[in-house]
């Protein structure tokens, strides 16, 4: 029939057809641009040159984000340089200290703090050839001991020289030892009268730099000699530094 021979037609054309066939140039060439741009990248990668760079980058950001390094750079550079070149330029004899030498009368802005332990840091500015000789010259000659100190009042009155709080330390020279004399103490009123007169008659001198304390215990318990000690001993060396320690 017509119908059936235009099918067998129609089917045969569709059969007998060629398939369209893509083109692959384009293709192709866009792979091998992409491989060769990739090798490129590698090889630039890989290479010395690039790792420099990178290392230089990485070096230049920490310099700048972890030591601040921006300052070093224009004014400030030449304000550092201009100060070396000035010290070097600074003369021998401008270097040495003055001849002046300062004495214990200078007067410094100082609040809460004793005047005897600010007159102590002047020390550091005596000059050596004013240290007390090794042989006191009045070490010579009998002291007897006075037992009958009626009170502590007659004691200051009798020495005068010694400084609020026990120190004494000679007026003509620097003492070459400086000595703390730590006394425990309770319930010995009499006693102490006694050893204050004399110990202060015997190491006035000896021009030696002292203080003396006495450490009393205010309570009923057993007596703590060595408790006592070790106070005296942490607030002496609060108040002056002192060499040598006497139990």
């Amino acid at each position: 029939s017509l119908w059936d021979t235009k099918k067998i037609a129609l089917s045969e054309a569709v059969t007998t057809e060629e398939p369209m066939k893509v083109p692959a140039v384009s293709t192709i060439n866009s792979t091998v641009q992409g491989s060769g741009i990739l090798a490129a990248l590698l090889a630039v990668v890989r290479s010395s040159y690039f790792k420099l760079g990178v290392g230089c980058v990485l070096v230049y950001v920490m310099m700048n984000v972890c030591f601040d390094a921006s300052g070093i750079y224009g004014p400030d550079l030449k304000t550092v340089l201009r100060r070396f070149s000035t010290a070097n330029n600074i003369s021998e004899a401008a270097a040495k200290p003055h001849g002046d030498k300062p004495t214990n009368n200078k007067t410094r802005v100082i609040t809460d703090v004793p005047e005897d332990v600010v007159s102590d840091s002047n020390r550091s500015y005596l000059s050596a050839q004013k240290l007390c000789p090794i042989i006191p010259p009045n070490l010579v000659g009998y002291i007897p001991t006075k037992m009958d100190i009626q009170s502590l009042d007659d004691v200051e009155g009798e020495f005068p020289d010694v400084m609020p709080g026990g120190h004494f330390r000679p007026k003509e020279c620097t003492s070459r030892h400086r000595v703390a004399i730590l006394i425990p103490y309770r319930n010995r009123a009499e006693h102490l009268k006694i050893f204050i007169y004399n110990i202060h008659r015997v190491l006035a001198r000896q021009q030696i730099d002292y203080g003396v304390f006495v450490i009393e215990q205010g309570d009923s318990k057993g007596f703590n000699r060595a408790k006592l000690l070790n106070i005296g001993y942490l607030e002496s060396t609060a108040l002056y530094d002192y060499q040598c320690f006497v139990f």
